[in-house]
């Protein structure tokens, strides 16, 4: 069975037009969200976190919505995110950026509180950004310096 060059030149374009529309496709459909009826919600916390658009926001450890935009706003971050319903929050939720898992990532929990008062979309949630594992080695570190001076200190004391 003889393959000519032509057949082999076809093939060869017809795959870079495959990977390159693959590529193409992935780029463009990571924000896109199919899911029907959901809404906006506006927080604010007083840093980012490291978190990225398209990160999840769960409700009691339920995935719900994703992190739409982050901006700067006065001396805090807007945090916009698309969430499928708020039929189960009050006015009293609170909001942190977590970590996803020990390997990296972000996410978005939500509590929802147990007011008698129905949360209303227009509400702005001011949330928390806890110390991560980051700042706690970095902390930490920061500490240790201390800590010979008190160790040595404590020996000199025990030492008398």
């Amino acid at each position: 069975m003889k393959i000519s060059k032509s057949t082999e030149i076809k093939v060869g374009l017809i795959l870079f037009v495959g990977i390159a529309l693959l590529v193409f496709g992935v780029i463009l459909g990571k924000g896109l969200n199919l899911a029907s009826g959901s809404l906006e919600i506006k927080l604010i916390f007083p840093n980012s976190g490291g978190l990225k658009i398209s990160d999840p926001v769960f409700v009691n450890g339920v995935k719900r919505g994703q992190v739409i935009s982050i901006k700067n706003y006065k001396d805090s971050v807007l945090v916009v995110c698309s969430i499928d319903s708020i039929d189960d929050l009050t006015s009293n939720l609170s909001a942190q950026i977590l970590i996803l898992e020990i390997t990296g990532g972000k996410k978005i929990e939500i509590h929802p509180g147990n007011s008698q008062t129905r949360f209303s979309k227009n509400q702005i949630i001011r949330g928390q950004t806890p110390p991560d594992l980051a700042e706690l080695v970095a902390t930490f570190g920061n500490a240790s310096k201390e800590l010979v001076g008190i160790v040595h200190k404590i020996d000199t004391t025990l030492s008398s």
